[in-house]
């Protein structure tokens, strides 16, 4: 499966509000205020807005000790997480943002897609696949 590189992902630098969402369910995952500008090109955000629908698993293999984040009810890849976060919870999840080549899921990479809201209501379209200007 082919990723888009650091900075040219579809959802590092989106500044709008809403809610981030798994792009084969639809369920939240992260909420644009639990986002933050880490420095890595990735969508960062300081903690998943359920944690019980995130599994982590130890992740070895590029030769260094990291936690992979897993959507737990398709057990889909959506990055990882790291110890250097800001607070509350010193942590940033390092999310992979949805390629503008292919809206599906493919060798169980789940992909973001990402629903403005306006208050707690949803007000604006999905976007999927796209670039947010």
């Amino acid at each position: 499966m082919r990723h888009r590189a650091p900075f040219k992902n579809e959802y590092w630098d989106n500044h709008r509000a809403g809610i981030y969402v798994d792009i084969e369910t639809g369920e939240a995952l992260f909420a644009s205020g639990d986002k933050f500008d880490s420095g890595s090109g990735w969508p960062s955000f300081t903690r998943p807005i359920k944690p019980e629908t995130i599994e982590e698993k130890k992740d070895d293999s590029l030769g260094m000790p990291r936690t992979e984040v897993r959507f737990r009810s398709s057990d889909s890849h959506l990055g990882h997480v790291f110890p250097d976060g800001p607070g509350p919870t010193g942590l940033r999840y390092c999310i992979n943002s949805a390629p503008s080549s292919s809206p599906s899921r493919r060798n169980g990479k789940s992909r973001l897609r990402k629903i403005y809201t306006a208050g707690k209501r949803i007000a604006g379209p999905v976007f999927r696949n796209s670039v947010l200007h």
